[in-house]
């Protein structure tokens, strides 16, 4: 019995001592997990939304632009009442105006809005050197 029990304690004793435990190493496991799920999904989206916000404040009667919906128009007027939503006027067809709000604009066609914001403008290698953006 006496064997028996040294077994029991020596095996119980290596289980422990091979256990690991909650250290550095899971630390900075985390910490890098949260870095690259920062760059890969949380930054992009952020400067989505920064680019958008830009281009919807620079709308102004006689662009081009294309709705979410698909819907193509100039831009007759822009309404920037708290109350108006910030809405804005579309000439789809001769005598045919619809109001949209400003945040269903999905692009503008023709001009490019970049220019007025140098932080969005694309820049590195994979620019022809003939575009502007």
């Amino acid at each position: 019995m006496g064997s028996a029990n040294a077994i029991v304690n020596t095996a119980a004793g290596d289980a422990a001592a091979a256990a690991p435990g909650f250290g550095l190493n899971s630390i900075v496991l985390i910490v890098l997990f949260i870095g690259v799920f920062y760059f890969i999904a949380i930054r992009p989206q952020s400067k989505q939304v920064n680019e958008k916000r830009a281009m919807l404040s620079d709308i102004r009667p006689g662009d081009d632009v294309v709705t979410i919906g698909g819907i193509h128009g100039v831009v007759v007027q822009v309404n920037e009442d708290e109350d108006d939503d910030e809405a804005i006027v579309l000439r789809v067809a001769p005598e045919v105006e619809i109001k949209f709000l400003k945040a269903a604009v999905q692009n503008i066609t023709n001009r490019d809005w970049r220019e007025g914001f140098p932080q969005f403008q694309k820049k590195g290698m994979f620019v022809r050197k003939g575009d502007k953006r």
